[in-house]
């Protein structure tokens, strides 16, 4: 066992040397462009994969079956239950539901596409969310998956209200939310449950556009910031500890970003929504969160 942590553990650290060369974008790279788009009338994308909780398939603290099964999106912790993403979004936070294109990706047992208007330099501005319900056995392919967004090499387009939207790697915003399975590097492979993603192989494209990162996953910003500078994008909101990553974080981040706040501003409306929910207190909250200008 103990070979087998060391050559992980080597693997990553070699991974983490030869991505520290490269820099990341700028947050204000992606808000000349947000602005730029709004100017040519083009809407706010941001684009997220949701890894279902999953007490069977992945190493999390253990739920109650209701809400951490994850084939079964409608009670997940992360999706349908009460902070869930769909839920908290649509019944709390008055995102509308859109009728769009579904994805044909088996392992993505819902997709949703959220709406809310914002004004900016006094512009109506609509911002969509397109957020990806992913099987909580697939895990590792919901990590691919924002890995291959991040990078530039998957850009979608969806149609919304006969109006095509461009997503994907194409989005202002990538997002992961879920477990942090990079940490399982750390474990034995007799007990790893599922398969590791394979990030190795995706590189960054060069006309990737400039877009900002957040990854709502225990300490991700030790296991995903690197990988980040890697493929070129700016890793906007990451965690430096263990944390619940629930909706109403996200929500505070969309909100902040759509306005065009300043990282730090995002930074901090993540922290007041988060203790205002888990009542860790606001030290602690800001302190859970890793911001990139």
């Amino acid at each position: 066992m103990f070979k087998t942590i060391t050559l992980k553990r080597t693997f990553v650290l070699l991974l983490i040397l030869c991505c520290s060369t490269v820099s990341a974008t700028p947050y204000k790279d992606v808000r000349k462009r947000i602005l730029k788009d709004i100017d040519k009338g083009k809407p706010i994308v941001a684009h997220i994969s949701v890894a279902l909780a999953d007490n069977k398939y992945q190493w999390i603290a253990r739920v109650p079956d209701k809400i951490g099964n994850g084939q079964q999106p409608q009670n997940n912790l992360y999706w349908g239950a009460l902070y869930g993403l769909k839920t908290f979004l649509t019944k709390k936070k008055r995102w509308k539901l859109t009728p769009a294109t579904s994805t044909k990706d088996k392992a993505i047992l819902e997709r949703i596409v959220l709406l809310k208007t914002f004004t900016i330099n006094g512009k109506k501005t609509d911002f969509y969310v397109v957020a990806d319900a992913w099987d909580g056995k697939t895990i590792n392919k919901a990590v691919e998956k924002f890995a291959a967004h991040a990078s530039g090499n998957t850009p979608e387009t969806i149609t919304i209200n006969n109006t095509k939207v461009h997503a994907g790697s194409n989005a202002h915003l990538i997002g992961y939310i879920g477990h942090d399975i990079l940490m399982d590097y750390n474990l034995s492979d007799n007990n790893t449950l599922t398969e590791m993603p394979k990030l190795n192989s995706i590189h960054p494209q060069k006309d990737n556009p400039a877009k900002s990162t957040i990854v709502l996953a225990c300490q991700s910003n030790r296991y995903f910031k690197e990988k980040l500078l890697y493929w070129n994008v700016n890793p906007l909101i990451l965690t430096n500890s263990n944390m619940a990553p629930e909706a109403y974080t996200v929500d505070a981040i969309l909100n902040s970003f759509a306005k065009q706040a300043t990282a730090k501003q995002i930074h901090e409306s993540a922290a007041q929504a988060y203790n205002k929910y888990q009542k860790c207190g606001i030290n602690s909250a800001r302190k859970l969160f890793y911001f990139s200008k």
